[in-house]
């Protein structure tokens, strides 16, 4: 992708840490790590696969009420830079509108 850049840190004159947590949720464990981080103040974006959050929307719907950012992962765990770009935003849309209730990040 030409022009394309990752940005892996930002210079600031505070000290800052960007917590994400990507693949879930997970019944299991995402209750959990939303417990752990209420104790702290801490705060995450959750980066959600489409199908899990189909299974799991009550564990979405503790996420967003906790204040967290809620933000797409497409709808299966598997490389994006794989797949067709038709199928990219097909997915990307699909996601986006199922998360859509949870206040997910628009979609530019």
């Amino acid at each position: 992708m030409s022009g394309s850049r990752v940005v892996a840190s930002v210079a600031t004159c505070e000290r800052h840490v960007a917590l994400t947590i990507d693949d879930g949720p997970h019944a299991a464990t995402t209750p959990e790590l939303l417990r752990v981080l209420r104790r702290h103040g801490a705060r995450a974006t959750f980066f959600l696969i489409g199908e899990r959050a189909r299974c799991h929307p009550d564990v979405v719907g503790r996420i967003a009420a906790d204040g967290l950012e809620v933000a797409n992962h497409l709808m299966h765990d598997e490389p994006s830079i794989r797949l067709p770009a038709p199928e990219f935003r097909r997915q990307l849309t699909q996601v986006h509108e199922l998360l859509a209730p949870f206040g997910v990040s628009t979609i530019r």
